[in-house]
């Protein structure tokens, strides 16, 4: 979508990840060293309600109110000010897909409290009639670390009154009582020996509760029976002296238990049996109906005021393929914000998808661009030896066969209850042709989900082109493997023929919202920490095993981004990658001395040996413990412990040998005995690890700084997650979202010319030009202009009216090789080139092109401006 940015500039945005560690406040100090960085767009985390203590913000508990660890409005109102004199728009991520499930969720208490009586019981994306007898009129919560009855038995689950009203007490979390319930509490009040001076008393607490039909009204009830519990000694004793008895009836707190809106339940029971849609596997997550106008309304009436107050200028919407219908989603958003907003989705493409031409945006929050410029400096040549080495010596494992492998086993052993209901979707809707059951049904629904090769398809929008041939292609392959996709195929040809019933179209929105989070928690989650040839590619909507993206394709995919989303995000790290982007670039550096990588590995294994023996390490453990160490080597204190968690997180995300469920804490051991082993500073293995690192880094600080140039000068606007101005070689998150030290960063450029000053020095120069040049960036053509048939350089042009801005970087054979050459032996200028240029790296003027000298190894990026007379 075109957009006009008006007032906006959107030079470069700046990511932040606000917590309690990182407020307002800390941001209103930051601000002088943002504006003096070049930054157009505070980018930021999401601010709203969470769960206390919350690191991201995703857990949203109230969309209506700032999170109080941040700050306030107020404040931010002040902070709103002082941006906009410095320039500075507000950019801000939402999550319109799921809040928290916890108790500072007050609509979702609401509905534990009242079940379908609750004004919140559609807020939520909760099957109130689902077929397990069970979970027919109650929601499951499952939150337990053991079976109810179990809790109840051991004492574990009691209930109690205090401020919070009657609920059930289980490790300090509670659970309301429903009104109704409270009856058979009045009832046993009345048998319970010594009561009788205040046993009218508890029984008008109970029965008086019991009767209210209002949120408001029972706040009310339970704020004036808290002022007697302050104030009445003797009711007091007797109130504790009841719950102690109703804590000593197992049976009366069953029946209290059953007479629930809810069924508390074992938290891995979600594994099989479930009835509220959840974020990927996440239990405490809980998704919204959205697809519901109300819901839509509700949800976003702070943002449309702040919005018109001018506090925020842009949104970045969060998992727009977790809703049931995104483009109406999106239309609805663009009708409430306008125009003007400016307005980017989460969107992970794969398989040369495009995000669909009919959505209202103006791009993604950049993955896609990662993955190209990933692609683009990965040596093919190099990749091919490196992979037949690991075919040869790691694992003879197909990619393909462990993606799909590994989106059975999530569906099998995680999602077990998501698919059982997608086919009680079909058999109730009437779906299933005769002859078909429900195993095989659920066998169909398994394969077609399974070979999905994009995220999610996008039903009922009929105009989506590119679904016709991802469908196509799914059924020829099932029709080879099972004899019972017709059933299917026929719900979505209806689909295509534009004759979907509101049944139909239901179950195959479901359909798509359980593809999203299989292809995340199968491929994101399980196959990039399998399939490991080069982690370095092992990244959100990247292709470990290797897309060949050529600098003539690159170029292709620039000039089409110029052309469909000029004002789309360029990312290179977020607060979800796998690691930081120069880890991932240490590592990818590999492909480009594959030789060199092959020898040291045997060199490591023979050099660790016994610690290899002693705790019991296979290859491919050791393959990818030693990309990992390259990619996060620093030689911080906290770099063993670091490297330990992200490795404990790797193995239990690859679901082999441990998995997060069922840990398998011996080996767990084994590898964090491993891991420190090598991260030891004296030993030798370290001491030579920290040598190939510094090898490493002279081709790895080059292609950092040439994926930093494309970042800002190619289309889109560059985003800047924070810290990574400077080097960054987090591991796995959390690590990415640690403290970053501004003073220490503000300190860093004026360093010596090492690759951390380096980097802000080039990322300050960039943004510069990309402000005083921004009509080139925005509104000009993108001109290749490199012969790339060697690669050994890329370049292109940034042209608007007369003005040039060429931009000359390392091809991806010009990393380990860097040219020193004159740059007309590599390219020819159109004729309506300037013939006079500036440097503007290095401030020269009055430059011809024909003498421009390259040094591509002293200097590896240089940008050029001229204006054709």
């Amino acid at each position: 979508m075109k957009f006009n940015p008006s007032d906006l500039t959107p030079v470069a945005s700046y990511r932040i990840q606000f917590s309690k560690t990182f407020t307002f406040s800390h941001l209103k100090e930051i601000l002088p060293y943002l504006h003096q960085l070049g930054i157009s767009t505070l980018y930021a985390s999401p601010v709203f309600s969470a769960v206390p203590g919350s690191t991201h913000g995703y857990d949203v508990t109230d969309p209506h109110t700032v999170n109080p660890e941040i700050g306030t409005l107020e404040e931010w109102r002040t902070l709103s000010t002082e941006l906009k004199n410095y320039g500075i728009w507000w950019l801000q991520d939402i999550v319109p897909n799921h809040m928290a499930f916890h108790e500072n969720n007050y609509r979702l208490w609401n509905v534990l409290e009242w079940g379908e009586k609750s004004p919140y019981c559609n807020y939520f994306d909760i099957n109130w009639h689902h077929p397990h007898p069970e979970l027919n009129g109650k929601l499951m919560v499952p939150f337990l670390g053991e079976e109810a009855d179990e809790a109840i038995e051991k004492g574990n689950l009691t209930i109690q009154f205090n401020k919070k009203g009657w609920h059930f007490n289980y490790n300090d979390s509670f659970f309301p009582l429903s009104p109704d319930s409270l009856e058979l509490l009045a009832g046993f009040a009345s048998a319970v020996p010594g009561m009788e001076p205040v046993e009218n008393s508890i029984r008008n607490l109970l029965t008086g509760m019991k009767e209210i039909t209002t949120y408001e009204a029972l706040q009310e009830m339970k704020t004036a029976w808290i002022q007697i519990l302050n104030t009445n000694e003797s009711f007091n004793a007797a109130l504790e002296n009841f719950l102690t008895q109703v804590n000593n009836s197992i049976l009366l707190r069953k029946k209290v238990l059953e007479a629930q809106h809810y069924r508390l339940t074992y938290w891995n029971a979600t594994s099989g049996l479930i009835n509220y849609r959840r974020f990927f596997t996440v239990n405490n997550l809980i998704c919204l109906n959205m697809q519901d106008e109300s819901v839509f309304r509700e949800y976003h009436q702070l943002l449309a005021q702040l919005y018109k107050e001018g506090l925020v200028q842009g949104f970045r919407i969060d998992h727009i393929d977790g809703l049931a219908d995104p483009e109406n989603y999106l239309h609805r958003f663009r009708a409430t914000f306008g125009e003007a907003c400016y307005i980017v989705a989460e969107k992970i493409l794969a398989h040369n998808e495009q995000v669909p031409a009919t959505w209202p945006l103006q791009g993604t929050s950049g993955y896609d661009f990662l993955h190209f410029v990933n692609q683009l400096y990965l040596h093919n040549e190099g990749f091919n030896e490196l992979k037949t080495c690991y075919r040869k010596h790691i694992s003879k494992d197909d990619p393909e066969a462990i993606i799909q492998h590994s989106k059975e086993l999530i569906l099998e052993m995680y999602m077990r209850g998501e698919w059982d209901n997608l086919v009680h979707t079909a058999e109730t809707n009437g779906l299933l042709s005769n002859g078909v059951t429900r195993e095989g049904a659920r066998a169909t629904l398994k394969d077609f989900l399974t070979r999905m090769p994009v995220y999610r398809l996008y039903p009922p929008h009929h105009h989506h082109p590119a679904e016709k041939s991802i469908l196509e292609n799914i059924w020829k392959e099932m029709r080879s493997a099972t004899a019972s996709t017709a059933w299917l195929e026929n719900v979505w040809q209806r689909e295509a023929d534009e004759a979907l019933s509101p049944s139909s179209t239901f179950f195959l929105q479901r359909t798509c919202q359980l593809a999203s989070p299989l292809m995340a928690k199968g491929v994101e989650d399980t196959t990039f920490y399998r399939y490991i040839p080069l982690i370095a590619l092992n990244e959100v909507g990247d292709d470990p095993d290797g897309e060949k993206i050529s600098q003539e394709k690159f170029h292709q995919l620039m000039s089409q981004r110029m052309e469909n989303s000029p004002f789309t995000m360029n990312a290179s790290s977020t607060h979800d990658t796998k690691r930081g982007e120069d880890a991932r670039i240490r590592i990818l550096v590999l492909s480009h001395l594959p030789e060199k990588w092959m020898q040291t590995f045997e060199q490591w294994q023979r050099l660790n040996d016994a610690d290899i023996q002693a705790n019991n390490i296979t290859p491919e453990e050791a393959w990818y413990i030693y990309q990992s160490l390259i990619g996060g080597f620093t030689e911080e204190k906290d770099f063993a412990d670091r490297a330990v968690q992200a490795h404990l997180k790797w193995v239990r995300e690859a679901k082999v040998k441990t998995c997060w469920n069922d840990p398998d804490t011996d080996y767990e051991q084994r590898i964090e005995k491993f891991t420190r082993t090598l991260c030891d500073a004296t030993n030798l293995f370290y001491q030579s690890l920290s040598a190939f690192v510094e090898e490493m880094d002279v081709y790895a600080q080059s292609c950092s700084l040439a994926q930093l140039a494309l970042k800002c000068m190619a289309p889109g606007m560059p985003d800047i997650y924070q810290g990574n101005e400077s080097t960054n070689f987090s591991f796995v998150d959390p690590d990415n979202r640690r403290p970053v030290d501004f003073k220490a960063l503000h300190k860093t450029e004026t360093g010596n010319r090492n690759w951390e000053a380096a980097k802000i020095r080039l990322t300050k120069a960039l943004l510069r030009i990309r402000r005083q040049y921004i009509d080139c960036f925005t509104k000009g053509n993108y001109i290749p202009l490199d012969r790339s048939t060697k690669e050994e350089i890329f370049c292109f042009a940034r042209v608007y009216d007369r003005t040039w801005v060429l931009v000359v970087v390392p091809g991806k054979k010009g990393i380990a090789n860097p040219v020193s050459a004159k740059l007309s032996s590599f390219i020819q200028l159109p004729e309506d080139a300037p013939e006079v240029w500036r440097d503007e790296l290095n401030g020269k003027d009055g430059l011809r092109f024909e003498d421009i000298q390259l040094h591509l190894k002293q200097q590896p990026i240089l940008i050029y401006t001229g204006t054709k007379e």
